[in-house]
């Protein structure tokens, strides 16, 4: 048997590269299908399970907050519930079809030339924070509290200057007595407030 010379082990190496660029773009290829393709049979299953999406939705064009999603929503799904300050078919196809995963972020503005930007991100540590335990309404500071679903710097800050007006929440239905909190921003974020050791 003869030896292997050093331009055959050069061609192996080479075909053993190739192999693998092709299995790297293979799999690229499948994760930006599966990126943009719409949801199937199985995440439709999902949206009545009562599994939820934790998304955080951040700009100057929303609602800033962290909203639940049912599986298989969409960017479009965010910026409907984020009350998107902007016409949401003048953005690319692409974007308002993306679908929001558990743990994300969005950042949505307007660029320097009037054009609507997307970031996306991972949610910020602070954010994620809320649902691993409940916010305290009595001992929260103005920007834990804006990383709520519906809850702006301007409500944030009304929340604290409330609170040291008129002392500590008892319940959380009293949130709607801060001026700008309505009954439906209170709903949202029953479940993931408390008053004290209390949860309501």
């Amino acid at each position: 048997m003869g030896e292997t010379g050093p331009r055959e082990l050069t061609v192996r190496k080479q075909l053993v590269l190739l192999g693998a660029i092709a299995l790297l773009l293979a799999g690229l290829f499948y994760w930006r299908w599966q990126a943009i393709r719409p949801p199937g049979p199985f995440l439709e299953d999902l949206k009545t399970s009562g599994v939820v999406l934790h998304v955080q939705l951040a700009g100057d064009l929303v609602t800033p907050g962290v909203y639940e999603l049912p599986p298989g929503a969409t960017l479009e799904d965010l910026l409907t519930a984020g009350e998107y300050r902007g016409d949401v078919t003048l953005l690319p196809d692409l974007w308002r079809a993306f679908p929001v995963v558990d743990g994300a972020m969005f950042e949505v503005f307007r660029g320097p030339g009037g054009e609507v930007e997307v970031q996306r991100r991972a949610m910020s540590g602070q954010a994620l924070m809320l649902f691993f335990s409940r916010i305290d309404l009595n001992a929260a500071g103005a920007k834990d509290l804006e990383a709520l679903p519906g809850v702006g710097e301007k409500t944030a800050e009304a929340i604290v200057r409330h609170r040291e007006a008129h002392g500590p929440f008892r319940t959380v239905d009293d949130l709607l007595e801060v001026r700008g909190v309505g009954r439906r921003t209170v709903e949202r974020l029953r479940a993931l407030v408390k008053v004290g050791s209390s949860m309501d």
